[in-house]
């Protein structure tokens, strides 16, 4: 993920380019989309503060979460069909 540090602040703040969320143990960044983000941390455009960034390893260049295949994403089960409504016959006269 790439950063842009804030030159009008001498460094104390650098530029997201992604949405960012935080994991339920508040450890480590996830990218939007992935199955452990729970909070909310940033969105593009927003500034945090760089011991932060440091913090979550945004500042290396180095992506603090795997890519994963986006079938894996989808939920167990999601694709299954609810069984039809009894209450509602057919047998209408």
């Amino acid at each position: 993920m790439a950063l842009e540090i804030n030159a009008q602040h001498t460094g104390v703040l650098v530029e997201v380019d992604a949405k960012l969320w935080l994991t339920a143990d508040r450890d480590r960044l996830v990218p939007d989309g992935h199955p452990d983000a729970a909070f909310l941390y940033c969105t593009p455009g927003m500034q945090v503060p760089r011991d932060e960034a440091e913090r979550y390893g945004l500042l290396g260049g180095t992506p603090t979460a795997e890519p994963e295949a986006e079938a894996d994403l989808e939920p167990e089960g999601k694709a299954v069909q609810a069984p039809p409504n009894k209450a509602r016959s057919s047998r209408r006269k």
